[in-house]
């Protein structure tokens, strides 16, 4: 019975991101929020069970990313085909067709998962962004679209700063690019540096930025990550 828990946990998370699609096609925001934190604690919650009751399968790692493709795959594409469709063009049309060009980032996420299933490489550290990370970002930009933050509104409502967005994020999420991981093996400064100034900076930024928080957090993410790379390529040259 109880490897079955850690995959009923799996399920909800599909759950979850299924009735955020919908409160997003009904432009109910706020439920969007929720329901995305509430794949996060289900995605997080789902893993350590698995550890806690010795429950790993492989029907389980097959399930995880199945649910992971609605929540952090098919939900943050649909979010910035929203983006997309409303935002200030020089052409005005209902529909326009780059549009679509958000489904970009849905076909990545949808590789990066599959590719994960496969690679042994990425146990302590990521290699390219996690597709939670990339759809937290994008979960960041609807909420600088609804309250405009310090008048972010105006950046994230542009179809180029979109379309930049989308091949700049669908490229990280299938990069070889090493992403810091945050699981802290022993609860020391020594090893767990750049980590902890991560967790420090991500608590700062919340009562500091506010609803731009979630998009400010990853993006210090990407660069301090992306900060350790250089430092250790130079260090190994």
């Amino acid at each position: 019975m109880r490897k079955h828990i850690p995959n009923a946990i799996t399920l909800l998370n599909l759950f979850f991101g299924c009735c955020a699609i919908l409160m997003l096609a009904r432009q109910e925001y706020n439920w969007v929020y929720i329901l995305f934190a509430a794949s996060l604690v289900a995605d997080f919650l789902d893993g350590m069970l698995a550890r806690l009751l010795q429950a790993y399968s492989e029907l389980g790692k097959q399930l995880d990313s199945l649910a992971d493709m609605i929540s952090f795959g098919a939900l943050p594409g649909m979010i910035l085909y929203h983006l997309l469709s409303s935002s200030n063009s020089l052409i005005n049309m209902a529909d326009p067709w780059w549009s679509y060009g958000a489904f970009l980032f849905t076909m990545m996420a949808a590789y990066r998962l599959g590719k994960f299933n496969l690679d042994e490489r990425q146990s302590q550290d990521f290699l390219g962004i996690p597709t939670p990370a990339a759809s937290l970002l994008t979960i960041g930009l609807l909420m600088i679209h609804q309250y405009n933050p310090m008048g972010l509104a105006s950046l994230v409502d542009n179809e180029l700063f979109l379309g930049i967005y989308i091949l700049g994020i669908s490229a990280l999420m299938i990069s070889e690019l090493p992403m810091l991981g945050l699981k802290f093996k022993e609860w020391k400064w020594a090893g767990n540096e750049i980590r902890i100034i991560f967790v420090v900076l991500a608590v700062v930024c919340l009562p500091v930025f506010q609803w731009a928080a979630p998009a400010v957090i990853i993006s210090i993410y990407i660069l301090l990550s992306l900060g350790r790379w250089i430092i250790t390529r130079n260090q190994a040259a």
